[in-house]
């Protein structure tokens, strides 16, 4: 099984032209509320088709998707509250500064961390799914959290 960070919409026309359905286990905003994401899981076998897709035919897409098993970060790891909820994350010096409490979690990655770019968020995402145990939908669920508008 593999999960995918989705950002934008329209990604079901791919899923569909590609011959997959995989399943949406997170939707939600991005860095603001008319940001589109969610976490899409699927077979082994959807993704290999998936990743045979030609980067052409995503071209004039609305859409666009990432994978990624864990980021290059390394310990320490800390305490924090995002999204009102605690999770263990990396201690850098910019993360003491906001007092190590953040509305949600891309905020974090991109004000501690100074990630924003679609493949570093989902390295990132991935790997403090891993930390806390959780799948990476279960992780955006908790820590971003789902659309409200």
């Amino acid at each position: 099984m593999k999960e995918i960070l989705v950002f934008g919409e329209g990604i079901e026309q791919h899923f569909e032209r590609i011959g997959i359905k995989p399943k949406i286990t997170w939707s939600g905003h991005g860095w603001r509320p008319d940001d589109n994401l969610s976490v899409c899981q699927m077979s082994d076998e959807e993704f290999e088709l998936l990743c045979a897709d030609p980067e052409e035919n995503w071209d004039n897409s609305e859409s666009g998707w990432r994978y990624s098993e864990s980021s290059n970060m390394v310990e320490p790891i800390g305490r924090f509250t995002i999204n009102g909820r605690y999770l263990k994350a990396w201690v850098v010096e910019e993360a003491d500064t906001y007092g190590r409490k953040w509305d949600f979690v891309l905020r974090y990655f991109c004000d501690a961390i100074g990630a924003s770019q679609p493949r570093n968020v989902t390295a990132l995402a991935a790997h403090l799914a891993k930390i806390n145990d959780m799948t990476l939908g279960q992780f955006m669920e908790r820590y971003q959290g789902r659309r409200t508008a």
